[in-house]
């Protein structure tokens, strides 16, 4: 049976933002094919451009490129204004795809709709930091490649966007502690760090030191100066690392004795209490009294400990 389809690339459909993307000019496109009699449409493909802003010269089989994902979609679910868009440029003839004015103004205006749409979530269900369902299921269904593509796209950003052969060898040979320890800065962007300090009474206090913050505490470990640094809030936490001498499948633990901790978790009324321990110190049951405070999980090198 013989059948006919029109080729059309995404990035060729009209749009007021210089490029053409899965929004309504697409569904009109496929409307006029069913009209037409036509059942097949032949797209180039979707992945993000690369050198010489070509599809076929793209960092991943698997991503999406992002300059197809539909702003007016962005701004009809409140993630985006009006305003935002007029202000940017998109080139200047609509004929024609600029590519390296898209390049400045696309991501910029997708980076603040995403920090809208964290907004959005802060604080629902209960949780500082919410993700949908959906997100996660989409994580999860793409994870063979999703981890490496994004710490990939990290690490060329942070390189100038330089062939990965020009990056520091460490990079090139994909060194796992090299990785990790990017990995790990590249997460904490964006994010404040708070570390523990005792003090009288058995109290925890959560700091911030500046550059000149820390002395050297007991145990040879480096401790914030309260006086140097900021103090936040219990209730200000969003998430809480929690050690232990000892620890159960149930998520409870032993300290030292001195209930520091199951002093201080109580109040961290919207932090996920994470427990760090090394699985030789996990007990079958952990000796716990009414004051000793449950984790939401604990975390070793084997593996996670989650209560349900």
């Amino acid at each position: 049976m013989r059948e006919s389809g029109i080729l059309m690339p995404v990035s060729s459909l009209p749009g007021p933002y210089g490029i053409g993307c899965f929004g309504k000019e697409a569904f009109k496109f496929v409307d006029f094919l069913a009209q037409a009699g036509q059942k097949i449409w032949q797209i180039l493909p979707l992945s993000p451009t690369g050198y010489g802003d070509s599809p076929y010269q793209s960092c991943s089989a698997f991503a999406g490129n992002p300059y197809f994902i539909d702003l007016d979609a962005l701004k009809e679910e409140g993630l985006l204004t009006a305003a935002q868009l007029k202000a940017e440029k998109w080139g200047t003839d609509p004929k024609e795809v600029d590519y390296g004015t898209l390049y400045v103004s696309r991501f910029k205006v997708l980076r603040t709709a995403y920090a809208a749409w964290r907004k959005q979530c802060t604080g629902l269900h209960g949780c500082s930091y919410y993700f949908p369902d959906d997100y996660y299921a989409f994580t999860l269904a793409n994870e063979e490649w999703l981890d490496d593509y994004a710490l990939y796209m990290a690490l060329k950003v942070a390189n100038g966007m330089k062939n990965w052969v020009e990056w520091d060898k460490p990079y090139r040979l994909r060194d796992k502690k090299a990785l990790a320890a990017f990995a790990a800065e590249a997460a904490a962007q964006g994010k404040t760090l708070a570390y523990p300090v005792c003090g009288e009474a058995y109290s925890l206090t959560a700091a911030v030191p500046g550059p000149d913050g820390w002395e050297m505490g007991q145990y040879g470990i480096r401790t914030p100066i309260l006086s140097r640094s900021e103090i936040l809030l219990p209730e200000a936490l969003d998430l809480v690392l929690v050690p232990c001498t000892a620890f159960d499948a149930d998520c409870f633990r032993v300290g030292m004795g001195k209930g520091y901790y199951d002093r201080y978790l109580p109040r961290c009324k919207n932090a996920v209490k994470i427990g760090i321990a090394f699985e030789a110190q996990r007990v079958e049951h952990a000796a716990v009294d009414e004051h000793d405070q449950r984790l939401d999980a604990y975390v070793t090198e084997r593996g996670i400990y989650k209560w349900k």
